[in-house]
């Protein structure tokens, strides 16, 4: 009897601490979305590409690291049951879930302000010539997987000058790259429609450097 009251009181508190991992992400994703719309909008002679898409794929994403985070609490939680007495279990049980949720919540905001960056889009700023998106993950070094430094860079955003921009590569799909002293960087978008859109957009203020098409 004791055992299965200590069972409905572990999974209640799982539906807890679950809530509690998805309420800051919420909160955090919003703050920033609210953040950028708030500094975009006071200035003048910007265009704002933004795909809706893009927002599903990262909410899937940061889902899918929340689900995988819970499952892991629960294979820990019943490995602690099956090898320790039922009250040394429960009051260790309860003692990793709520660490566990207080060691997330960084993850979770960096994930969240990813959400917002990945979803407010890619930003022409006509008044210094810049473009705007998404900080670059994908270019990190072992060192800096180690270091995390990843996850301090979801929630930021990258500037770069037009200017710099020496080609444009088009690709089968819905990416394009773009190439210049910065390196090469992927464009990403969830259908051509806005992935043509952004093309346009910068093709109009890169002038010819336009370069080779690898497919429609």
């Amino acid at each position: 009897m004791a055992k299965k009251k200590d069972d409905g009181s572990l999974g209640f508190l799982l539906v807890i601490v679950a809530f509690l991992i998805f309420l800051p992400f919420l909160i955090f994703s919003f703050l920033r979305y609210r953040k950028l719309k708030r500094i975009y909008n006071a200035i003048p002679n910007i265009q704002r590409v933004f795909d809706t898409g893009k927002l599903y794929s990262s909410v899937l994403f940061a889902v899918l690291m929340v689900v995988g985070a819970i499952v892991l609490m629960i294979g820990l939680v019943s490995a602690l049951h099956k090898n320790l007495n039922p009250s040394d279990a429960a009051i260790l049980s309860k003692s990793l879930l709520i660490t566990i949720a207080v060691l997330m919540i960084w993850p979770m905001k960096k994930m969240a302000e990813r959400v917002a960056v990945e979803y407010f889009g890619i930003i022409f700023n006509d008044n210094d010539n810049t473009m705007i998106l998404p900080a670059d993950i994908s270019n990190i070094s072992f060192g800096d997987l180690i270091r995390l430094k990843f996850l301090r860079r979801l929630g930021e955003q990258d500037r770069i000058a037009i200017g710099s921009i020496n080609n444009i590569t088009r690709e089968k799909g819905v990416n394009f790259y773009i190439h210049g002293g910065f390196g090469s960087r992927r464009i990403n978008f969830s259908n051509k429609q806005k992935r043509d859109e952004c093309l346009s957009a910068l093709q109009a203020r890169a002038g010819n450097r336009g370069g080779r098409d690898y497919g429609y």
